[in-house]
């Protein structure tokens, strides 16, 4: 309500197909994509599903949520990743009251790696008919025209 460019929501998924509080309601993700901004899904089975599955069709259910309600030229990947997954879950395991695992996180869960991301793109493609354009906004154009719009 107060930006008058349009604004980025990263690296978390959509709350009404996994219910926890780091994933997005359907009315913020509604006003993201107002601004013409762009929101971003990560890679992390402990905020795609209850299972921790973190495969391309456990991603790209969101990412068709999130194009569902705000359109396909304002979704992109907001992927986490990193490279020593134990080494980055000790601060969050020693922390349970700023981490609780039943928010996500600590939990056993599948990690996506970015290059993943060409999955999830085949079944945006298959399963949900993106065309190439769209597929190629998820990619980073979307995001980019967002960056653009804020940085000139």
């Amino acid at each position: 309500a107060i930006t008058s460019k349009p604004m980025v929501m990263s690296h978390s998924n959509a709350r009404a197909l996994m219910d926890i509080d780091r994933n997005y309601r359907d009315e913020s993700i509604l006003a993201v994509g107002a601004t013409g901004g762009a929101v971003c899904a990560n890679y992390l089975g402990g905020f795609l599903n209850e299972e921790g599955d973190a495969s391309a069709a456990a991603i790209a259910r969101h990412v068709q949520h999130i194009a569902e309600l705000i359109g396909r030229d304002k979704t992109c990947a907001g992927v986490d990743f990193v490279q020593n997954y134990a080494e980055a879950l000790r601060p969050v395991i020693a922390n349970p009251d700023k981490y609780p695992p039943e928010q996500g996180y600590g939990s056993e869960t599948q990690m996506a790696p970015p290059a993943d991301i060409w999955a999830v793109a085949r079944v945006l493609e298959d399963e949900y008919g993106w065309t190439e354009a769209e597929i190629r906004g998820y990619l980073g154009e979307n995001i980019v025209r967002v960056y653009r719009a804020n940085w000139r």
